[in-house]
């Protein structure tokens, strides 16, 4: 099995550390000693809908998307997001589809096969904890897997090769390794074009992440909560997952006023954006299980490089709404 690049800019270690975030070690075939579920029970993709805003208040951390740095408002539109974080289960189910030999030229590779939670084994079949949140991904296999997710779905794929304008099937982003270019932070996925007009799965950007964290409405007393649900650090443990040494289910504590599960906890979640510091760097959000509470704050944000993967870090999918 392949070794996830543990790579990551100097500047940003100390935080990672700080944070508690742990890079993906290499990863055996396995003993076959693991429980599998023969059928797996998935849970339901189920997504909410959150209605857009211009945002002008500046609550959140410097340089975010509501961050006191910001020198002008920032528009969200409306669009929707997964209740949860994406599990294994799911993961596995698009993966091995997508990876499929029978798809022949239109099969998709990814650099990472993915593992289930922060114990799970790198590519495996399914076991009773397959609704913890997929981990051991890169920001580049996220994309593809969109990709992948969109086409089984039969909807549009968002993200296509380098330089096209012809958003056909032959040209839907299928591939995330990118060998020497890997530790530029400039493969692939990073120029790949967006079809904004798609109805597919795509991951959130910064400001739609930190929007849906809050409740996504301005206007509420919730949006200007430290933590996604609750502004009291002895509440937190009733809505994240943290400061313990497993991820869990993902739906396994409160929601927050928008319905959704785990923004804050369990595990960060990669977002599209670049991290401005160092540009070739992508952002994630979000908290983890390893996290203090001070990491589970909805402002706080962390940039790693988009071949990295650690057993903290997952995803969660946003779709783009016509109104």
């Amino acid at each position: 099995m392949k070794k996830i690049m543990k790579r990551l800019a100097l500047a940003l270690s100390a935080a990672l550390l700080l944070a508690g975030i742990t890079a993906c070690s290499t990863s055996s075939d396995g003993d076959g000693s693991s429980e599998t579920v023969q059928t797996v029970q998935t849970v339901p993709l189920v997504f909410v809908k959150l209605t857009g805003a211009t945002v002008s208040a500046s609550i959140g951390e410097a340089y975010g998307p509501f961050g006191s740095a910001s020198t002008a408002p920032v528009t969200v539109s409306s669009f929707y997001m997964a209740e949860s974080e994406t599990t294994y289960a799911k993961w596995y189910e698009v993966y091995t589809w997508a990876t499929s030999s029978d798809r022949g030229a239109s099969a998709y590779t990814f650099a990472n096969a993915g593992q289930e939670g922060s114990d799970g084994t790198d590519g495996a079949s399914p076991t009773s904890g397959n609704a913890e949140p997929v981990t051991c991904i890169s920001w580049r296999d996220a994309l593809v897997w969109c990709n992948a997710a969109s086409e089984k779905d039969g909807l549009t794929p968002v993200y296509y090769v380098e330089g096209t304008s012809d958003f056909t099937t032959a040209n839907v982003l299928r591939i995330s390794e990118d060998g020497s270019a890997a530790a530029a932070g400039s493969g692939k996925a990073e120029k790949a074009v967006i079809n904004a007009s798609a109805n597919g799965y795509r991951l959130p950007t910064e400001a739609e992440w930190e929007y849906a964290a809050r409740g996504g409405d301005p206007t509420a007393a919730a949006w200007s909560y430290t933590y996604a649900g609750t502004n009291d650090e002895s509440s937190l443990s009733q809505y994240a997952v943290y400061g313990v040494s497993a991820t869990a289910n993902v739906k396994s504590k409160l929601p927050n006023t928008a319905g959704l599960y785990d923004m804050s906890g369990n595990v960060s979640e990669w977002c599209y954006d670049t991290y401005e510091f160092s540009p070739s760097l992508r952002v994630f959000r979000g908290g983890g299980r390893g996290y203090d509470a001070s990491g589970c704050a909805v402002a706080y944000r962390v940039g790693s490089g988009p071949y990295d993967g650690y057993i903290d870090v997952g995803f969660r999918l946003v779709r783009s709404s016509s109104n």
